[in-house]
């Protein structure tokens, strides 16, 4: 005869949950989207005389996923893909195709899916489309930069530049004056993460916050935004060491950033909010979430339709209700 077990009534404890990898790939797009510039700044040498970064810069992701070459396949749309429109110092447009191959292996048809991109926004838009891959995986991630194909005297061969994360080490990475290069150095220890320790993972975040606000250029908001781009990214569950990171940003930010980013992350609930998208719960949670990463994150119109997993007309429409909010009481 089995005696039961005897229950002890101790409380579990409360671990904070790894984001998972839908969120990063969220919050790492919306990162090349806060510092597209800076990006172009990064991947090309001479990115001020060959773009006008004076001139506004408008992110297609709509027509991106009218196009998508995997659109009717099982999964879905590859999301973190970016297209944009810019301007050359010629004065001319630029359909400018960002492709992020976010996996540890790369898929065997990549290739060909940067590929079909582009033919299909050439016939669409008739005008040059530039395309290049960012690789975010392991250091030995295979790189593909071109498409070929040849059969019966048919061929084809179709070339993109690419740039992978671990081209650049930590120290190379730090001493660039360009905060992209601390994005590309979050994405690096987000791969490593796991043959670290939460110490080193601790250390790394503290010196990405020393270099981003070394300067003094950066708005308080802009370090905020970053910062909860960081903790996600770089998910460390040891209380203690998140305590400590968010007393030294107070005293790198002056005291400027004092409403407690572990707090702010817990406002923001943002696995909860990606799973009321997923589970299409009440409107009005999805209102909450969406209001809040409008007016306590800046978040763009379109970061927030992907965060949010809604329509942009959605978001649009709740960002027009605040705006006549704050109208009224102004």
């Amino acid at each position: 005869m089995r005696t039961a077990k005897k229950r002890t009534n101790r409380p579990a404890q409360k671990k904070d949950k790894k984001p998972s990898q839908k969120k990063n790939d969220i919050f790492f797009k919306s990162a090349f989207e806060d510092y597209f510039c800076d990006m172009l700044r990064f991947l090309y040498k001479d990115a001020d005389q060959i773009f006008d970064l004076e001139k506004p810069i408008s992110f297609m992701d709509k027509e991106l996923l009218e196009i998508s070459p995997d659109r009717n396949k099982k999964g879905g749309t590859r999301n973190a893909d970016m297209l944009a429109k810019i301007y050359l110092r010629t004065g001319k447009q630029e359909l400018f195709m960002l492709h992020l191959e976010i996996q540890t292996k790369t898929n065997p048809k990549f290739p060909s899916r940067v590929f079909k991109y582009w033919y299909r926004l050439t016939d669409r838009y008739d005008q040059p489309i530039v395309s290049h891959t960012i690789f975010t995986g392991v250091p030995g991630q295979q790189r593909p930069d071109k498409y070929h194909y040849n059969m019966l005297g048919t061929e084809l061969s179709f070339k993109y530049k690419y740039y992978q994360i671990f081209q650049h080490t930590e120290e190379e990475l730090l001493q660039f004056d360009n905060p992209f290069a601390l994005v590309v150095l979050v994405a690096q220890k987000e791969v490593l993460s796991k043959k670290l320790t939460p110490i080193e993972l601790h250390n790394t975040r503290i010196k990405i916050i020393e270099k981003l606000t070394a300067n003094g250029n950066y708005t308080q908001q802009g370090v905020t935004r970053f910062i909860l781009f960081l903790k996600n990214m770089i998910h460390i569950e040891d209380e203690e060491l998140n305590t400590k990171f968010e007393q030294q940003v107070r005293t790198l930010t002056g005291e400027k950033i004092t409403m407690g980013i572990i707090e702010t992350e817990k406002m923001l609930n943002i696995e909860e909010g990606i799973e009321i998208g997923a589970r299409n719960t009440k409107l009005e949670e999805r209102e909450i979430l969406v209001k809040k990463l409008i007016v306590k994150l800046a978040f763009t119109d379109q970061q927030a339709a992907d965060f949010a997993e809604v329509s942009l007309s959605f978001v649009k429409k709740i960002r027009t209700q605040l705006e006549k909010n704050n109208q009224s009481k102004n």
